[in-house]
């Protein structure tokens, strides 16, 4: 068995989803994006690393029903539909960013 550093690198964040079970996500995935209040942000850099409602509820602490609100909100902020054409709408503002 690994142990566990006690404190996460910089560019993770650490989620105790139960005692012993520790969530780490990478937090350089999550772009700037204008507009977000600091809990969809959180939402956000959990979606993009793959996690589904139900794992993003777990690791914040929160509601299902608060998630899927959340995400409603990313969502309409950014002006898309799904979490794919959220993915490409960040993929293409990153490459736009590069080209600058």
């Amino acid at each position: 068995m690994r142990r566990l550093p006690a404190e996460p690198p910089p560019s993770l964040v650490a989620y105790e989803l139960e005692p012993g079970k520790v969530l780490f996500v990478q937090t350089l995935a999550v772009p700037q994006v204008d507009g977000l209040s600091p809990a969809e942000r959180e939402v956000l850099g959990l979606l993009l690393n793959d996690h589904d409602s139900a794992s993003i509820a777990a690791a914040r602490r929160t509601s299902p029903r608060t998630v899927a609100n959340q995400i409603a909100s990313i969502f309409r902020k950014l002006g898309v539909q799904s979490r794919a054409e959220l993915a490409a709408k960040l993929l293409e503002g990153r490459e736009e960013r590069a080209a600058r």
